[in-house]
């Protein structure tokens, strides 16, 4: 089973929502994650030869309380300008291999950083499946490459295959960073950040088409990182702790 790609011309719609809180605290700070707006984009997947074309037909802010709903309105334009972007996302038939594209054209720099939470996305929905034939209860492991927020990340994440159609995965994951230089385009200039030390871990659960194709997506994340922060002329940098609580979750539209 689970062997083959969805057929060329293949569509799926599915509404992808994300949640961030994020901090950065230095010591003495308080260091309870600080919610800001979560966001919806409703997104068409088209097979194509060599993966999965995604366009982003419509995003939106979600607030829950006022400061929230500020905060909303100032991130109104970016939302309308991912509206229509489309890209082509590199994955072979048992996704194996990911390729993400380059950021579609005309999104400045904060626009391109909500465009990375879809390809973070994507990247959730090309699990590398085993060559040989596996059943209920198969478990498997895999190591890949990521980036957030600009930290070269290693994941080691565990799958099992459980009941249900087509395929259910769940899976648990760590992540720790590969290289101490962070490669952010929204630093401002002349900032350089180091990290230090750092750990993730999450979980979640993954339903595909006996084909491949992508049902519904929930996972979450918890991660913090040390950092060194060295501004325009300063001779020691400072140091800082970025906590991170993520969860996306995707969901077919009828």
């Amino acid at each position: 089973m689970l062997r083959h790609a969805a057929k060329l011309g293949t569509r799926v719609a599915l509404t992808v929502g994300v949640e961030v809180g994020m901090v950065q605290t230095k010591e003495g700070d308080d260091p309870n994650a600080r919610a800001v707006p979560g966001f919806s984009l409703d997104t068409n997947f088209v097979r194509a030869a060599t993966g999965w074309r995604v366009t982003v037909d419509g995003a939106k802010a979600e607030a829950s309380g006022d400061a929230e709903a500020l905060l909303a309105e100032e991130v109104a334009p970016l939302m309308r300008a991912l509206g229509g972007k489309s890209a082509l996302f590199g994955i072979e038939g048992r996704a194996s291999s990911f390729v993400a594209p380059p950021v579609p054209a005309g999104l400045d720099l904060e626009a391109a950083q909500l465009w990375s939470s879809l390809e973070e996305t994507v990247r959730e929905l090309a699990v590398p499946l085993p060559e040989e034939p596996v059943g209920v209860g198969a478990r498997w492991r895999s190591v890949s490459r990521r980036s957030r927020a600009g930290i070269a990340i290693l994941r080691t994440a565990s799958y099992r295959l459980d009941e249900g159609a087509g395929a259910v995965l769940d899976f648990t994951f760590r992540e720790e960073p590969v290289a101490t230089k962070i490669r952010d385009p929204l630093l401002p200039q002349g900032i350089e950040v180091a990290v230090r030390s750092g750990i993730g871990q999450g979980q979640g659960k993954l339903e595909l088409e006996r084909d491949l194709a992508p049902r519904a997506l929930d996972v979450e994340l918890e991660s913090w990182n040390d950092l060194a922060v060295k501004g325009p002329g300063a001779a020691t940098p400072e140091f800082s702790t970025l906590r991170l609580h993520q969860r996306i979750r995707a969901t077919r539209k009828p």
